[in-house]
């Protein structure tokens, strides 16, 4: 979950999820694939914090325009993360497959 505030609005946008049609989005405005979008929020790159409100603005249900945001002041943009409890835990390891003399995989 990504918290930032604009003006004198707080937005939350949930980077667990994104469509389709949000991705297009992103893709037709900034020309950056999603892994390019990501990086540019972590370097604050101006077309990826636009694209960030953007979406947080749709998702909460504003209507708003990829130019109306040209005005955007993004020196007042704070960004903060915020992780869940399973966000912190490693990940589950698959166990290994091994073949048997027969040629069929077992677990």
């Amino acid at each position: 979950m990504i918290k930032f505030r604009v003006g004198d609005s707080d937005y939350e946008y949930d980077d667990g999820t994104m469509t389709v049609a949000e991705a297009r989005l992103i893709k037709k405005h900034t020309n950056y694939g999603l892994r390019s979008w990501a990086m540019g929020l972590q370097d604050m790159d101006p077309d990826s914090l636009v694209g960030l409100v953007f979406l947080a603005k749709r998702r909460a249900g504003e209507a708003v325009r990829w130019q109306d945001l040209d005005d955007l002041d993004i020196t007042q943009i704070a960004l903060s993360t915020e992780s869940g409890p399973e966000d912190d835990a490693d990940p589950p390891v698959p166990a290994p497959k091994t073949r048997s003399r027969a040629g069929t995989t077992r677990k």
